[in-house]
């Protein structure tokens, strides 16, 4: 399905809908051009249309989290295809592991979008999230945990706080 305003259809059915009885489903590959529009905007400095596409990124993705949303994954390669997140099985729904760490990426991105912003404190809200659950998901040794330790600290620098910045870089 084409989607409208940036919006894909089950987003509006997301705002709308009531029934309980079966979760709507999406597929990742609709998530990640959403996500992936919503980089180009920011790298284009339209940072405010980013936000909001991010934004709404974060509520499928939490939609999804609480069971009323599934997310189905084919044979898709997007932004979100790493190392760390499985995509390679044939049409399946998406697992709550796989779901967390694209919450810690679109915490990222957000967290991104923000300190181009100079909405310094959110910006670090949402690094500090992402890192929270990579550290929660993932090995410490992984390479999303000091990308997420390294934005933490290039926002705390931004906010003068090179104190508290140091020890994460």
């Amino acid at each position: 399905r084409a989607l409208s305003n940036g919006i894909p259809p089950v987003f509006k059915e997301l705002n709308t809908s009531t029934s309980s009885d079966k979760p709507l489903e999406i597929d990742i590959s609709i998530i990640n051009s959403i996500a992936g529009y919503a980089e180009i905007l920011r790298k284009g400095g339209e940072l405010w249309q980013a936000k909001d596409l991010h934004k709404k990124v974060r509520k499928i993705l939490l939609s999804a989290k609480s069971k009323r949303l599934n997310i189905r994954c084919g044979n898709t390669i997007g932004i979100y295809s790493t190392d760390y997140v499985n995509e390679s099985k044939s049409d399946r729904v998406v697992e709550e592991s796989e779901i967390d760490l694209h919450l810690a990426i679109s915490h990222t991105q957000l967290g991104c979008t923000f300190f181009a912003l100079k909405k310094y404190n959110d910006a670090f809200l949402e690094h500090q999230a992402a890192l929270d659950i990579r550290l929660h998901s993932l090995e410490f040794t992984d390479a999303p945990i000091s990308e997420s330790f390294n934005y933490c600290a290039e926002t705390l620098c931004s906010m003068e706080n090179n104190r508290d910045a140091l020890p994460l870089s």
